[in-house]
């Protein structure tokens, strides 16, 4: 279980780093000096950059207002997944979905490079990163490294329009490749929209599996392969997503935002709630 969260941005002495961004005027005072790319908008890019993090780095949003994906191309850090902080190392990607608590790290003693591609996605449109989009898996990073390395150069020098359009292109694309279901088999995504519009009910491995045609077993490999975690931390993961925008977006009470999405009490809920993210259903709301 994560220790109590709160909002953190700290990159600390030793930490480099280099960045393009979109030019808006709610852009983090820490990218200021970097060079503008308006065309990064176009897929509802904020910024992506190269980050050598080294301890105490790290950055901790209650809910992100946007996707973030990293591809870690030496050394290894530490993210929130589920709950618990996990080492994600060198050939491996991570997508962290929007509206949700989200927290990364570096550990003391243990340099971290990595890429990263920051999306800003209001409420009203689908996420990069969707409910079938696996949270870590393995990722060769240096194809999207020189394609953010591209993008910086191009934008700092000449500002080529042409140039920028195709790095910026192909930044989004290899985000999508990461994101997009890895397998051919629709049942196991069929399966997870049915358990996404009933979120109140009282599902388990059986049921889930069920809605797949699949044996309970099979169905939890496939999730494990496929999503990064089992069908059931998926479920919850789910749960928690849903309740994040109830709680952010409705003055719905703690036991009606409970109840629809699968807790029988407002107090079973705030310790799931705050043992899946670290913080409680009244500190997201300010109370």
């Amino acid at each position: 279980m994560p220790e109590h969260l709160a909002t953190i941005h700290t990159l600390g002495a030793k930490t480099r780093y280099k960045a393009v961004r979109a030019d808006m005027a709610e852009a983090a005072a820490w990218l200021a000096d970097e060079p503008v790319c308006d065309q990064l908008l176009r897929h509802q890019i904020i910024h992506a950059g190269e980050m050598n993090a080294h301890h105490p780095f790290q950055v901790v949003r209650l809910r992100q207002s946007g996707t973030f994906f990293m591809a870690c191309v030496a050394g290894e850090g530490e993210i929130l997944v589920d709950g618990v902080w996990k080492r994600i190392q060198a050939g491996n990607g991570c997508l962290l979905p929007p509206r949700y608590p989200n927290a990364i790290r570096a550990a003391p003693g243990k340099p971290w490079h990595f890429y990263w591609v920051r999306y800003l996605e209001p409420d009203t449109m689908v996420p990069v990163a969707t409910a079938t989009s696996p949270m870590t898996g393995p990722f060769k990073g240096r194809a999207i490294a020189f394609a953010i390395e591209g993008l910086r150069e191009a934008t700092a020098g000449d500002a080529n329009p042409s140039l920028m359009h195709h790095w910026v292109e192909l930044v989004h694309q290899y985000v999508l490749s990461f994101a997009g279901p890895r397998q051919h088999d629709n049942r196991l995504w069929r399966a997870w929209e049915v358990v996404q519009g009933r979120l109140d009910a009282a599902w388990d491995l059986d049921g889930i599996s069920s809605q797949a045609s699949m044996s309970p077993e099979h169905f939890r490999r496939m999730c494990q392969k496929h999503l990064g975690r089992s069908p059931m931390k998926h479920l919850t993961f789910l749960r928690i997503q849903r309740a994040t925008d109830l709680l952010v977006g409705t003055d719905q009470t703690l036991d009606l935002i409970a109840r629809s999405v699968g807790y029988n009490t407002a107090s079973s809920f705030s310790k799931a709630y705050h043992k899946w993210t670290g913080s409680s259903p009244s500190q997201l709301r300010g109370e």
